[in-house]
């Protein structure tokens, strides 16, 4: 009840005048596992969370600690509200203006300046229907009669969120599908005081030297590949010729939506990614996954072979391209341009 009341009168004060930010240093990792902490009562028991930090994102940020915790309460309050079985899952990540620029600029150079803070949240809670996305951030929604009275809440979570957001010079973006789940991306601008880079990971090379083949080998070897194929022939068939070029570790998915959800649940270090599949086509798990994982080597291996349709694969974030029928030399070679050794925290 409380919540609920201070809900209204905030978004009261919001309608008259915009909110006044504080400037304050603190811990933005503390924070925001602080938060998701408050909500693990709230979970169903069927429900996982869990909440990532990209490498890049400063631990000690200036901005208002306040108002940064409640945006994040309120989308996390959202997801756990919706979501009955499944997962959670959040992705903390830095969107580096140099990089969209195309400035060689690095991340440290972001000490003491502006950065732009990214954040996506998703969920394989009820979602949305595409009726209800146009009321979506209109004040006191609520998505129909039954959920007013199943899950309770003034609906101005969203709401409240966006003009936070906005106030803070960021967006907000929600996707969902009906009986799927929901992705929320937001942004907000925050200033970094000092060089405290969350999430240093170590890379794992082999003792001594070795020559180009066998770490080729060593790649192939220790790689985790998700295979997203809907025929089960091609599946089966696409696992054989992974095996004999020496990939040891490969998971299958059907669609697009099995892949999102075992891309969020494991960690791969390459996806195979069929274009033409049920539920969610090969482009669209591509841009979903790309906006969470976005150094995820994403490659398509599908019968359009145009130069058209291998131009759409890359237009949708998908690093490279192999055409059935599949030829394993180049497999090969493509795998082994993407791969990297793998990194653990």
């Amino acid at each position: 009840m409380s919540k609920l009341l201070h809900d209204i009168l905030d978004y009261t004060d919001l309608q008259v005048d915009p909110p006044i930010l504080l400037k304050q240093k603190f811990d933005l990792v503390e924070e925001t596992q602080s938060v998701i902490a408050s909500y693990k009562f709230a979970l169903k028991p069927l429900v996982n969370m869990r909440c990532d930090f990209n490498k890049d994102v400063p631990r000690y940020v200036v901005g208002d600690r306040a108002r940064y915790r409640q945006i994040i309460s309120n989308i996390v309050d959202n997801a756990c509200k919706f979501t009955e079985q499944g997962y959670i899952y959040m992705k903390v990540s830095v969107l580096d203006k140099a990089t969209v620029e195309g400035s060689e600029e690095s991340s440290h150079s972001r000490i003491n300046s502006q950065f732009t803070l990214y954040i996506v949240v998703c969920d394989t809670g009820i979602g949305i229907s595409e009726e209800d996305k146009k009321s979506l951030f209109s004040p006191f929604f609520q998505s129909d009669l039954t959920n007013t009275k199943r899950y309770r809440g003034a609906g101005l979570g969203l709401s409240i969120t966006q003009k936070l957001v906005e106030a803070m010079g960021g967006t907000i973006r929600v996707e969902s599908e009906l009986n799927l789940g929901t992705i929320v991306t937001l942004t907000m601008n925050l200033n970094c005081e000092e060089e405290s880079m969350v999430g240093d990971i170590t890379l794992l090379n082999k003792d001594g030297d070795s020559d180009a083949t066998s770490d080729a080998t060593f790649l192939l070897e220790n790689a985790r590949i998700l295979l997203v194929e809907d025929n089960y022939i091609n599946k089966h068939l696409a696992i054989k010729m992974l095996k004999k070029i020496g990939v040891k570790h490969v998971d299958t998915a059907d669609d697009g939506y099995q892949a999102l959800v075992k891309v969020v649940q494991n960690k791969y270090d390459l996806v195979l990614m069929d274009i033409q599949m049920p539920i969610m086509d090969g482009y669209k798990a591509t841009e979903t996954i790309r906006r969470i994982f976005p150094d995820l080597p994403i490659i398509a291996m599908t019968a359009n072979a145009m130069k058209a349709d291998i131009a759409t694969s890359l237009r949708y974030g998908m690093n490279d391209h192999i055409s059935k029928p599949i030829n394993l030399e180049y497999m090969k070679d493509v795998l082994k341009k993407w791969l990297t050794p793998t990194y653990t925290d």
